[in-house]
């Protein structure tokens, strides 16, 4: 806090207030861009006045990337084979992770080998056009997801508004504070913390927990891509043949002999999962309706048979 600027904190503090008033009071407006705009004012109202000069994103490059062949000695695969392997797992773990935070709380459907396969594809291609290794970020992801996306379109949409904003918009870009997109990834990084699922592999699994606090600490101390690696890395550690071994131990000794009371009320719950299971309930209605009209035409016959019957009821 010493070495902060209070004035570059009243621009992040007024980015995240306009966001989230943005969100509460002006729904059909990306709030989102509400709290940019907002930074961008309070940054320029504070350089007008000579308050305070706050930092900012400064220019961007004036041309689109131009394609080019990428190098294919042996010499340069035998030099970047081991980084790109290590970039590889850091870029797939964080694709998979970014898409599995957003999926609970869309309630979509994740497919791995999809998703691996097109961010092979993307990497190849970019190859010839110069580019960095692409991934999978939580930060995009969870700005698309902040702002409606709900299909892979949004990507296409966002890469042609950039290639837009480059040609056009790029003088006006300049001038946004870092501060505001401080803010702006704060506020994205906060919609995807899942505060239930935390305290449920806090209370169930020690190995899991362990693998949390771990990823957690590593996050705050080195950078991000690094410390996805530490918490890959720690997984694979605690999964290891014995503690399978012992956990299966410790569930024979919790369910008890096979003719025990236990076993048998897992045994019924295990023969009707409708209660758990939503196909499960939604089979049990689906067999409802279709008994329904047989048991309606039982009852239209018995009172065909007994008049009075059918008068008392």
């Amino acid at each position: 806090m010493r070495e902060s600027d209070p004035w570059t904190i009243v621009v992040g503090v007024a980015t995240l207030a306009a966001a989230l008033a943005g969100k509460r009071w002006l729904p059909r407006i990306p709030y989102l861009l509400t709290g940019i705009v907002a930074g961008a004012l309070a940054a320029l109202a504070l350089a007008q006045l000579g308050i305070a000069e706050v930092a900012t994103l400064g220019p961007l490059p004036s041309a689109l990337p131009s394609l080019s062949m990428p190098a294919l000695s042996p010499a340069v695969w035998r030099e970047l084979a081991p980084i790109a392997l290590a970039l590889t797992v850091i870029g797939l773990t964080e694709a998979i992770s970014s898409a599995r935070a957003v999926a609970l709380k869309s309630g979509q459907r994740i497919d791995g080998n999809r998703e691996f396969i097109g961010q092979g594809l993307a990497n190849i291609v970019g190859a010839f056009s110069s580019s960095y290794p692409t991934s999978g970020s939580f930060n995009r992801t969870g700005a698309n997801f902040a702002a409606g996306a709900r299909t892979p379109l949004a990507s296409v949409f966002s890469a042609l508004a950039l290639i837009v904003i480059l040609l056009f918009v790029r003088p006006l870009a300049a001038y946004l504070p870092v501060a505001a997109m401080a803010a702006v990834l704060f506020i994205v990084a906060w919609g995807l913390i899942d505060l239930a699922a935390l305290r449920r592999i806090l209370h169930t699994s020690r190995g899991e927990a362990l693998t949390l606090v771990v990823t957690f600490l590593a996050t705050l101390t080195i950078r991000l891509e690094v410390a996805i690696l530490v918490g890959v890395l720690v997984s694979l550690l605690r999964l290891s043949p014995s503690d399978d071994a012992s956990a299966a131990d410790a569930r024979t000794a919790r369910c008890g002999r096979p003719g025990s009371a236990l076993r048998r009320r897992r045994h019924r719950r295990a023969a009707v999962p409708a209660a758990r299971d939503p196909a499960g309930r939604r089979l049990a209605v689906l067999r409802r309706r279709r008994a329904y009209p047989r048991r309606a035409r039982r009852r239209a016959r018995r009172a065909s048979r007994h008049p009075s019957h059918a008068a008392d009821r």
